[in-house]
């Protein structure tokens, strides 16, 4: 079962791995798309997209980097699946594996390393031994996610009528992040039977929220951390640095925003 992706355990597996002697670090990502994954070819087999760890580089940000030198653009790490160590003359090179989603994708074509997107149920024979491993062990994204309706609709009653909070709930939602955090939820969502609906209720303890996020105890992009910080602002009145955040973001979050914005003056 994939471990929930934290600020420790990415500590724990770099201070392991140097404990362990490991001369160097790689990660690779386990892309998924509705019910695919993404494969690279090497010349020998498929791969997942995978490359070193440079020097100084945060583990999760070689991930996104990884991602995006093939053209994808990845919502979120959704778990760590494990690792593989590879020995050659210099020792031992340890690959770290994490599952992820993606945003956006427009593969880049390459004609030394095609990319494909592989049914999870139908994976290519020449597929690498380390992933197929890995792959078996990992439930579908689709199965990790099954509260996630439950939880948007517990979400929507709680703020319903108020147009503030409505905005900030869907723009936590449409941006889909949050309500596939395990530590945002156990940690900052609250849930409730309804008084008079068979829907149950969920607030967020927004001040707690950002207050994790400023400690740099939930693990996020710049950009994920943006939007956390302008629902906050939109249901608790919570400041945010528009200039920063607003400037920060991409064209499909930007345009998340402008909605929410114009729902607090909807009539």
């Amino acid at each position: 079962m994939p471990q929930p992706v934290t600020a420790g355990l990415l500590h724990r597996l770099v201070t392991g791995a140097h404990a362990q002697g490991c001369y160097g670090l790689a990660v690779a990502v386990l892309v998924e798309d509705d019910d695919r994954i993404l494969l690279v070819g090497t010349g020998h087999c498929w791969e997942p997209p995978s490359d070193l760890v440079l020097p100084g580089e945060a583990i999760d940000d070689a991930v996104y980097r990884t991602a995006t030198g093939v053209g994808v653009h990845l919502e979120r790490l959704t778990g760590y699946l494990g690792h593989h160590d590879r020995i050659d003359d210099e020792g031992v090179m340890r690959t770290f594996v994490f599952a992820a989603t993606v945003r956006h994708r427009a593969l880049r074509p390459d004609p030394q390393h095609p990319c494909r997107w592989a049914p999870v149920d139908d994976l290519p024979d020449d597929l690498d031994d380390d992933l197929l491993r890995l792959v078996s062990a990992a439930p579908p994204v689709n199965a990790r996610d099954g509260g996630q309706a439950q939880l948007a609709a517990a979400l929507r009653a709680h703020a319903r009528g108020l147009l503030a909070d409505e905005a900030a709930v869907e723009l936590l939602i449409a941006h889909r992040l949050w309500l596939r955090s395990s530590d945002f939820i156990h940690g900052y969502v609250d849930t409730a039977p309804a008084v008079d609906t068979h829907t149950s209720m969920a607030c967020v303890d927004w001040a707690g929220a950002i207050t994790a996020l400023d400690a740099g105890a939930l693990v996020c992009s710049s950009g994920e951390g943006r939007m956390l910080r302008i629902s906050a602002g939109l249901a608790e009145g919570i400041p945010v640095d528009l200039r920063d955040a607003l400037t920060g973001l991409d064209a499909d979050n930007l345009d998340l925003v402008i909605q929410a914005v114009l729902h607090t003056g909807r009539r």
